[in-house]
């Protein structure tokens, strides 16, 4: 049993009265079949009193027929469980095709909608990175929602029809049909508060996995007003609030998840580490790197004690830290925890996977900061050899890294490389902006000014 429903209490009162109408009938049965009153046996009285006697059986086998329709599994048909039929192919497919459209939209896009059309493609592109793990969540995340449904029609707390129409289009993959079938049941008349937070919570899922960001947040906004201390729930609507750039808003919904879990689990737990790091996100983008420090090195101290230094959350928590530290431009305290990171993810995923790319970019920048370019230089190229065989020529990261490497020759006076980092930068960036982006002018004028400066020099012939 899921819930107790208005036909449960309606039934809880009819067998009330069932049990009052036999208690009036047995004790006054006796008294009205006396001898003093036999002339009355046929009174209008005793006739009502035989009524009742009826009228309690009627209610005794309504209220069991009502309790066993509603609380239990007796007149329940289980529905199929709906096969899972979209494939890891075709999810990636789908991916694939969803970034595709939002880069052509981006070749002529305004500045403020390219800000958003970036945020969409780079959803779609890190799951893209790794389409198998994406595949397998998102399947495991729409069995989790099925099954709150299921439970729904269980305890018929919407239109059954509806119900199977959006379990059936979800095991199916069709996420816009699926919507149209929940935003229906949304709709139903007098909803379970925990029902209409279920929905609410799918809808936002569905739209979230449509890159409907806004939308998303409406729904788990919704949700979690219905379902006020679930963290997981807070967890979702402060990371659309972050990505929205409502930064106040997203630390709000994350200080309550926060909250929830360490009531929950206590401050120890690895699960309170991974608020904390929400929480240390957002103080970045709130420019208060001291409170992201703080929060970040509470997550490795976490981690350290549930872990030691084995686990793939302990190389992110260092690497945060790291972060922090080179935002208060501490970079000789910050390399140390970005090469313990970068040495876990070696041993962790080899070095040709994504999160080595950061690894090697952090590094990059920390020795470019301290200005000795030559490991900058070094660790700039081992990420652009890896982002050559993750990502392929062309991509974004691979153009940034070519861009980076160029400003680094030119600092080594090497002139000749640097030109050509930066030409192949501006192939790449050329292939997914307009010539009006910021960054394809920056490198128009690196290179301008890189080749006017040979030419007085005389530092290669051009």
């Amino acid at each position: 049993m899921v819930f107790i429903n208005t036909w449960t209490v309606l039934a809880f009162l009819a067998w009330l009265l069932c049990v009052a109408s036999v208690f009036v009938y047995a004790n006054f049965r006796g008294w009205l079949e006396s001898p003093v009153l036999a002339a009355l046996a046929k009174a209008r009285l005793y006739l009502l009193l035989r009524w009742c006697r009826t009228l309690a059986l009627l209610c005794a086998s309504v209220s069991v027929i009502a309790f066993l329709y509603y609380e239990t599994d007796v007149f329940f048909k289980e529905p199929p469980v709906f096969e899972f039929t979209l494939t890891p192919e075709q999810y990636a497919a789908e991916l694939a095709h969803r970034s595709r459209i939002i880069a052509d939209k981006m070749k002529y896009a305004t500045a403020d909608q390219r800000k958003i059309l970036g945020w969409q493609k780079s959803y779609f592109d890190e799951k893209l990175a790794d389409p198998g793990k994406a595949y397998a969540e998102h399947a495991a995340a729409l069995v989790a929602y099925e099954r709150n449904l299921r439970a729904m029609l269980r305890s018929r707390l919407a239109p059954s029809d509806l119900l199977k129409k959006a379990m059936r289009a979800m095991a199916e993959g069709d996420l816009m049909e699926a919507d149209i079938f929940l935003e229906a049941i949304e709709n139903t008349a007098h909803l379970n508060v925990k029902a209409a937070g279920w929905v609410s919570w799918a809808r936002g899922y569905l739209a979230e996995q449509a890159a409907d960001f806004a939308g998303a947040y409406k729904h788990y906004s919704r949700a979690a007003q219905f379902m006020p201390h679930n963290p997981d729930l807070e967890v979702y609507t402060g990371w659309l609030a972050f990505n929205m750039g409502d930064y106040k808003n997203s630390m709000t919904h994350y200080e309550a998840a926060l909250a929830n879990r360490m009531r929950r689990y206590g401050e120890h737990d690895p699960v309170v580490a991974a608020d904390l790091r929400n929480l240390g996100a957002v103080a970045a983008y709130l420019e208060d790197y001291r409170e992201m420090y703080e929060y970040y090195e509470r997550a490795l101290l976490i981690d350290l004690q549930a872990y030691g230094e084995s686990r793939p959350e302990v190389a992110v928590d260092r690497s945060n830290v790291g972060r922090a530290l080179s935002y208060m431009k501490e970079y000789g305290k910050a390399i140390p925890h970005f090469e313990q990171a970068l040495a876990l993810n070696l041993k962790h995923y080899g070095k040709d996977a994504p999160a080595i790319l950061d690894d090697y970019e952090r590094l990059g920048d920390a020795w470019g900061e301290l200005a000795d370019y030559g490991k900058s230089a070094m660790y700039y190229k081992l990420a652009l050899n890896s982002a050559l065989k993750i990502r392929g020529a062309g991509h974004l990261d691979v153009a940034r890294y070519q861009n980076q490497l160029g400003w680094l020759q030119s600092k080594l006076g090497d002139y000749k490389n640097a030109i050509t980092y930066y030409e192949q930068a501006l192939l790449a960036y050329r292939k997914h902006y307009p010539e009006d982006e910021p960054k394809v002018i920056e490198i128009k004028s690196n290179l301008r000014n890189l080749r006017k400066f040979c030419e007085k020099a005389g530092c290669l012939p051009l």
